[in-house]
């Protein structure tokens, strides 16, 4: 896959129907995503790179085919979206956290944007908190 043709895949997956749009959104020439989209560039400006991968929700390196380039874009939308998340908030996830979403981002249908992680996160903490809260009282009438 070109880098052209994995841009113009994730502007779709990404909601953007159409060049335009994603170049609306970003503020970029529309000439400048289509011509990059139609491989008519050798690389990415590095100007707009960063933009994009930001908007798309992946790395300037996944954009550039050195990262998940082997996966399907589905897949790749996964990790790319997971590493940003951790990246978003390292210090404030457990490690057994991190290790349980780890294993969430390997089944099917995992989420594949930053919000969709940070829903999942939300979601498994709670989960973990009322499991705690039970443990406790658990404990404590097992004391009395």
């Amino acid at each position: 896959m070109t880098n052209g043709q994995r841009l113009r895949i994730l502007r779709e997956m990404r909601g953007f129907t159409t060049a335009t749009a994603l170049a609306k959104d970003i503020d970029v020439d529309l000439a400048t995503i289509s011509n990059m989209e139609n491989d008519k560039v050798k690389d990415f400006p590095s100007r707009h790179l960063l933009t994009l991968a930001h908007k798309l929700e992946v790395t300037a390196d996944y954009l550039l085919g050195e990262e998940d380039a082997d996966l399907e874009v589905s897949d790749a939308l996964v990790n790319q979206s997971f590493r940003l998340f951790l990246r978003k908030f390292r210090d404030s996830i457990p490690f057994e956290m991190e290790e349980t979403l780890l294993g969430v981002s390997r089944l099917t249908g995992a989420p594949q944007t930053v919000e969709d992680w940070t829903s999942e996160y939300h979601k498994l903490q709670w989960v973990l908190e009322r499991e705690r809260q039970k443990w406790e009282k658990k404990s404590a009438t097992e004391k009395e």
